[in-house]
């Protein structure tokens, strides 16, 4: 087992968090099975791209919602579901 260490002086968002995932091979299916079983499955869609800028290669994700209506969370409230 590897351990994986983010270092982010700046700070982090989650779709950065899973482009880095998916860069660094974890399937894109492992992540979606893992947010449905805390419950999120049919909540969002997942568009993953290569993206090319300035000589630079990296992926690009983008998190769709699929509510009507978006549901506020407190950071308590996502603990508990996870």
């Amino acid at each position: 087992m590897k351990d994986l260490f983010f270092d982010c002086p700046c700070g982090l968002s989650g779709d950065m968090i899973l482009a880095s995932l998916i860069d660094l091979s974890v399937p894109k299916d492992v992540i979606e099975k893992t947010l449905s079983s805390i419950g999120l499955e049919n909540l969002y869609k997942l568009k993953v791209d290569e993206k090319n800028s300035y000589g630079l290669k990296g992926v690009n994700i983008v998190v769709d919602s699929q509510e009507l209506k978006s549901i506020p969370r407190a950071y308590v409230d996502i603990k508990d579901m996870i």
